[in-house]
């Protein structure tokens, strides 16, 4: 398969490149770290890994890479929106620039992407849209409000899409992570959190099963959603311990 994935510089985006990759995939991944995407590109060293600089809240960076891509003729199969920003936006200094950020890239950017392949989706019969998303979809996030917003609109929006489109075999997949071993972690790394390459194998069962909504980890998103009736004010008692 094609699959075309966005924010592989590290993290989940670049566990999971290099594990589609192992697993006989083409990869076309997308950046804002110039330098990192040459150090992937000589890690991986595959003739099927492909990558362009992008920074996602620019619709120039953004139309430039899809240039690029017919222009190599690499049509994707599979795209995963996996790029992500979270910032503390808890002080009102600058709280508008910030807002405007994160759903640029969180929201705007999914949503112009999304656009321009289901276009080539719908005309040749078939396609799968991978958001990786967060259980911060589904109750606030202590850092940041604007991650929450961003999240939980992604989270509606591609709910309404997998509706319209699955009877014409366009599929919108939701992956709801709990807590991963990833910089923006900021908790206690215990049995709860789950790792990169987890991530990475199950993405490989989404685009095998085409869930609409799927969670991981197992054990760590099934309490959360079970805390979810728990009245936020104890709700947030009880996480405080978890974290640094």
């Amino acid at each position: 398969m094609n699959i075309f994935i966005t924010g592989i510089s590290s993290g989940i985006g670049r566990a999971a490149t290099i594990h589609l990759l192992n697993q006989g995939h083409r990869v076309w991944g997308v950046a804002r770290r110039i330098d990192e995407l040459h150090t992937l590109s000589e890690t991986v060293s595959s003739s099927d890994f492909f990558y362009s600089e992008c920074d996602l809240s620019k619709k120039e960076d953004i139309l430039a890479v899809v240039s690029k891509m017919r222009e190599s003729s690499f049509f994707p199969d599979v795209v995963i929106f996996n790029a992500g920003v979270l910032m503390n936006d808890m002080s009102i200094d600058h709280r508008e620039k910030i807002f405007e950020q994160t759903f640029a890239v969180n929201f705007h950017s999914v949503m112009f992407f999304a656009d321009i392949f289901l276009k080539f989706f719908l005309e040749r019969g078939n396609g799968h849209f991978i958001a990786l998303n967060t259980t911060s979809a589904l109750r606030s996030n202590r850092r940041s409000i604007s991650y929450s917003a961003s999240k939980a609109a992604l989270s509606m929006a591609f709910k309404g899409l997998s509706e319209w489109y699955r009877d014409r075999q366009i599929y919108f997949s939701t992956i709801y992570l709990g807590p991963i071993d990833t910089s923006m972690w900021e908790g206690r790394r215990n049995f709860l959190v789950g790792k990169k390459e987890g991530v990475s194998k199950h993405i490989e069962t989404i685009i095998r099963t085409k869930k609409p909504s799927s969670y991981y980890p197992r054990l760590s998103t099934t309490l959360f959603r079970l805390a979810c009736f728990i009245p936020d004010s104890i709700f947030f008692r009880l996480t405080r311990g978890i974290m640094k």
